[in-house]
């Protein structure tokens, strides 16, 4: 409880009151999602498990509100990132430094955990499923009314990688149809996942 607690706080002091309710429902969200898509044989790791997944959701935007010169520094001083894909794009930074912030202020190492935060806006080839849940709760979560979000949600709670491509189309066509950079990963997501669906029949 003390962690969450943590992290509670640090969103307060961070961010605006909108996007500070957005991140708990988005946490609420990613918990049932994963309810209804994992199955547990031992109590004790379910409950590991979900508390883990509450605290990368509501840790995904906790850097959304930082200025965007100071998100930069934030990355280059992680020596793993593409730095030369990742400037095209400071729409995405937010959940690379979120990632950071995660591991080096919350302690948080597991790196499907971190994954799941620093790909939440872009997707990637591969996803795991920790990596989906916060994906496509990101997405449903109950504030969001943009065209498409009720056939998200009916495909979430379905079939986690149908949503996954479902959204990835729409965010390419949205991104396309304001003339907006595309993130190289959100595009990897993509290909990877129609190729998928294609090998499925």
């Amino acid at each position: 409880m003390g962690k969450k607690k943590d992290i509670l706080r640090y969103l307060e002091q961070r961010l605006h009151a909108p996007r500070y309710r957005h991140s708990l429902a988005v946490a609420e969200c990613t918990v049932a999602l994963a309810k209804e898509h994992r199955h547990w044989t031992d109590p004790q790791q379910e409950r590991v498990t979900l508390k883990q997944l509450q605290w990368v959701a509501l840790l995904h935007d906790c850097e959304k509100e930082r200025p965007e010169k100071e998100l930069w520094a934030m990355l280059q001083s992680d020596p793993s990132l593409d730095l030369q894909n990742l400037s095209t794009t400071p729409f995405v930074w937010h959940a690379f430094a979120g990632a950071l912030t995660a591991q080096r202020h919350f302690g948080l190492e597991d790196p499907k955990l971190l994954d799941a935060i620093r790909y939440h806006a872009t997707g990637r080839p591969a996803m795991s499923q920790e990596e989906m849940l916060l994906f496509l709760a990101d997405a449903i979560e109950p504030s969001r009314s943009y065209e498409g979000v009720e056939k998200l949600r009916c495909l979430a709670h379905k079939d986690l990688e149908a949503a996954l491509l479902y959204s990835l189309e729409r965010i390419n066509e949205e991104l396309c149809r304001r003339g907006e950079p595309r993130s190289v990963y959100g595009l990897e997501a993509l290909a990877y996942y129609q190729k998928r669906q294609k090998e499925k029949g």
